[in-house]
């Protein structure tokens, strides 16, 4: 599958990424703007993904896990900022997501041994800890559960390839800037266009692990026929 074919699949999600940007920083006054955005992201992408699986028709359980990390994605870019409810449900949305990913990239994804580099997770998610407990009040064990499940899915994903593994990195720096700005005292007043910079992480770290996955998915499949093609060919 080309580089050009990716490109084409990806084009209507890269739009609509880069058009949320540009409704974060520019603060059109038009009402919700960002929320119908950002609302449109996870079915481009899925529609992306389902484009490229087509041809290569990859196993059923890979091809659902693939879709309901990405619609449970989309269920949590929906309701997190929601009120009341709206963004423990969201987190909890997320928590999914991120189980759904690590799930397909460590099962049909051939992942070979975690990168020696990843070790920088489990000192990341330490340092995090330290610095938001203070903060979060009630939601730290949500906050816990998420950070080990942000984390597992990075170190899972530094082991299949470089795509995914950019992925993976890419989304956790992104839920990183999200956590402090949310509850670190003064830090979203101290960094620039915070709001877009999480977003910009956030659509390029989505992006990089689906099509990794898609990639790896394709690959494995179309190999998966070639061997079952070849198999029947051979004399008894």
């Amino acid at each position: 599958m080309s580089t050009r074919t990716h490109v084409r699949a990806f084009a209507p999600f890269i739009a609509l990424a880069v058009l949320h940007v540009v409704v974060l920083v520019s603060r059109i006054p038009i009402a919700n703007a960002s929320l119908g955005t950002k609302a449109l992201l996870m079915p481009a992408l899925a529609l992306a993904a389902g484009r490229l699986l087509r041809g290569s028709h990859p196993g059923a359980r890979a091809r659902l896990a693939l879709a309901l990390a990405l619609a449970l994605s989309w269920a949590g870019d929906v309701l997190v900022g929601m009120p009341g409810d709206g963004f423990v449900v969201g987190l909890a949305a997320f928590l999914l997501a991120l189980v759904g990913y690590t799930v397909v990239i460590g099962r049909w994804a051939g992942v070979s041994r975690p990168r020696a580099w990843a070790l920088v997770y489990p000192a990341w998610y330490a340092a995090l800890l330290i610095v938001l407990l203070p903060y979060v009040g009630a939601l730290a064990a949500p906050i816990v559960v998420y950070g080990l499940a942000l984390g597992t899915l990075a170190i899972v994903a530094s082991g299949a390839g470089r795509v995914i593994a950019a992925g993976g990195a890419v989304f956790l720096a992104s839920d990183t800037l999200l956590a402090l700005k949310l509850f670190l005292p003064g830090f979203a007043g101290s960094v620039w266009q915070v709001d877009a910079i999480i977003m910009v992480l956030y659509a390029v770290g989505q992006g990089l692990l689906v099509a990794g996955i898609v990639r790896r998915l394709s690959r494995t499949a179309l190999a998966q026929r070639a061997l079952a093609r070849r198999a029947t060919r051979m004399p008894d």
